[in-house]
């Protein structure tokens, strides 16, 4: 039987693309995206296109970030933060997908 749980669906991505795509949480584990995302979009005064603190502080208050990895080396990452707007005369929350970056050789 198909599991199309999003889980699942994950899953099934994964096997395809010969990726595994985890959630990040630790510093040490946000420097894989964050590296995917200076590499991409590379600073020219050399900085960072995102402070690790930074990236932690978001996770830590809702948000998300993950990597994509092929063979342990990480190929892409995504960051979103939590958002909140008015609608139907209350707040509305939802992820804002803010970056999410893929290493030329990889991007297809």
């Amino acid at each position: 039987m198909t599991d199309w749980s999003a889980e699942g669906d994950l899953a099934r991505a994964e096997e395809r693309a010969g990726i595994e795509v985890r959630s990040l949480v630790d510093l040490s584990e946000l420097d894989d995206a964050r590296g995917v995302f200076d590499a991409v979009w590379p600073a020219s005064d050399g900085s960072t296109q995102v402070a690790g603190n930074l990236m932690r502080a978001l996770v830590h208050a809702g948000g998300y970030a993950s990597a994509a990895y092929r063979d342990g080396s990480p190929i892409g990452g995504a960051l979103a933060f939590v958002g909140r707007h008015r609608r139907d005369g209350g707040w509305h929350e939802h992820l804002h997908s803010h970056m999410a970056a893929v290493l030329d050789p990889f991007r297809d």
